[in-house]
């Protein structure tokens, strides 16, 4: 779903397609897991200063990367409306350079919140 949503959007604006790739996935959920154990909604992990620092620990050399959080009790289908509603969040999903992406999310330890993150990027 999440690519279909994705893609579709960026073919309305004319750009190539984005790959669902599992290591971002896995980036991404692991952003989103530890937000959730933190119960803050941050792009600052508690080891990392952002989504090209994670990439590389997890070998992924990119030239350019974006990330879009959310946390609440939303679904997917809610968090790929509202990113592509907000301006800065559909600008990192219309990024031209961008190739892959991966969506990751994890709920919190009282159940109550759900944390998202998408993580969008291109290998050198």
């Amino acid at each position: 779903m999440a690519a279909q949503v994705t893609n579709r959007a960026r073919a309305r604006a004319g750009l190539t397609p984005l790959r669902a790739d599992p290591r971002l996935a896995r980036v991404a959920a692991r952003h989103a897991c530890d937000m959730a154990q933190r119960g803050r909604m941050t792009h600052l992990g508690s080891t990392t200063t952002g989504p090209a620092m994670r990439l590389k620990q997890a070998g992924y050399q990119p030239t350019v990367s974006a990330e879009n959080i959310a946390a609440g009790p939303f679904s997917l289908p809610r968090v790929l409306s509202e990113w592509t509603a907000s301006p800065g969040h559909h600008a990192n999903i219309m990024l031209p350079q961008v190739r892959d992406f991966g969506v990751g999310e994890a709920t919190s330890q009282d159940g109550r919140t759900t944390y998202w993150a998408a993580v969008y990027a291109a290998p050198r």
